[in-house]
């Protein structure tokens, strides 16, 4: 198949990705979950980042700690744990967002939370059991 946005070719279906998105990372492509930690705000952040962006460095002049990352070959299985991990945290945990927009200059706000509700190794662990439930559901 070849994505109608950026004519990447891709030889497997991307379930639920649809290839490309106009914003955020690319599916096609290689990228990262992370985990960061924001000792002054208390706040810990989960996100995905395609391969070779300043994502990261980013987040780290802004004060952020990377926790963690996970690497995935496309894109769509980073995003398909991302959006695992903040379903379980706000549908399952009741965990809320924890910092708005003004705090974060790249982005992100929703994926944020209260580090006393979930630490960061809580949130790395999420990742971790969402990440292997996909790899066992692709079996």
């Amino acid at each position: 198949m070849q994505c109608i946005t950026c004519d990447t070719v891709v030889t497997r279906a991307l379930q639920g990705a649809g290839g490309c998105r106009p914003f955020g990372a690319n599916h096609v492509l290689p990228a990262l979950v992370y985990v960061l930690h924001h000792p002054r705000w208390n706040a810990v952040k989960l996100g995905i980042s395609n391969m070779g962006t300043t994502r990261l460095a980013d987040h780290r002049r802004d004060g952020w700690l990377v926790i963690r990352t996970q690497y995935f070959e496309l894109g769509a299985d980073a995003y398909d744990v991302e959006q695992a991990v903040l379903h379980r945290l706000r549908n399952e945990m009741g965990v809320p967002p924890f910092l708005d927009a003004t705090h974060m200059r790249y982005g992100g706000a929703t994926e944020t939370a209260d580090a006393d509700l979930v630490s960061p190794l809580k949130l790395w662990g999420l990742v971790c059991q969402a990440r292997d439930e996909i790899d066992s559901e692709a079996a």
